[in-house]
């Protein structure tokens, strides 16, 4: 059973050391196929991307967002696959979608 990703559902992105600095952020879907709600919040889909978080670059911590690596799924909206939980963010980021919608769920 997988659980659906809705844009504010938490990434943790801990799983990459240079994430000391913002340990988590949210999924952000920004672009195409916006149309496609889950309890009223858009779905998350490939070409979507994180919430602006930062990520250590030598001293600093920068602003950065991630795109969606794309989601293994056999479900598609607008023929764009739809992200779920475990799925993960392209580098550096690497952060994994950690929580879905328990009231949606769809198999692939």
């Amino acid at each position: 059973m997988n659980l659906i990703a809705v844009a504010g559902d938490p990434v943790l992105t801990t799983v990459n050391p240079k994430h000391k600095c913002n340990p988590g952020t949210t999924c952000a879907p920004v672009g195409p196929n916006l149309t496609v709600t889950v309890g009223g919040i858009p779905a998350v889909v490939f070409g979507h991307t994180t919430a602006s978080h930062t990520y250590e670059v030598g001293d600093k911590c920068l602003p950065h967002v991630a795109a969606l690596n794309l989601p293994i799924s056999t479900v598609l909206i607008g023929g764009v696959p739809v992200a779920k939980v475990l799925d993960t963010f392209a580098s550096p980021c690497g952060g994994q979608i950690t929580k879905g919608q328990n009231f949606t769920v769809f198999a692939d």
